[in-house]
């Protein structure tokens, strides 16, 4: 594979174009690998149309297994939840966040205050029980131990 200077101003050479080509090539190969594989295809035949449809089988749950690496990784995270009562703060996405829960949907979506600030504090609330409940808005799954129903609750 061939390297083009960043910082020079000239095109790219006929190898690099052609680098390129095979580049997008397989990429158009893998896409079609994974559209077979990863969706259905449709038929809208209405009035004679022969319009086509794609659907992805597992879109949501690619969806929320990607926003949980964004967090554990805290990237594009817009807020940081803090718990009151030990101080651990927690990053998030309020997109999820407000998704997952009408608590946080009406903090993030209202008139509160909440909406435009980074960090939130959550008064009376412990910082594992928030890191778990801020989990389950990604994961849809949360365990429920003695040592933490109480807090949870």
């Amino acid at each position: 594979m061939s390297s083009v200077n960043v910082n020079q101003k000239e095109s790219p050479s006929r190898d690099s174009t052609a680098s390129t080509s095979g580049h997008i090539s397989m990429m158009a190969e893998n896409t079609m690998e994974s559209l077979s594989r990863d969706y259905s295809l449709g038929s809208l035949n209405s009035a004679g149309s022969q319009d086509e449809f794609f659907r992805c089988r597992d879109h949501a749950d690619s969806l929320l297994k990607r926003m949980l690496l964004y967090v554990d990784s805290q990237q594009l995270c817009d807020v940081v939840l803090i718990a009151g009562i030990d101080g651990k703060r927690v990053p998030a996405h309020r997109l999820v966040l407000s998704a997952s829960s009408a608590y946080f949907s009406a903090m993030f979506t209202g008139s509160l205050r909440e909406t435009k600030e980074n960090d939130v504090t959550l008064g009376e609330v412990n910082g594992d029980a928030l890191q778990l409940l801020v989990q389950y808005c990604y994961t849809g799954f949360i365990e429920l131990r003695e040592d933490t129903v109480e807090t949870l609750l």
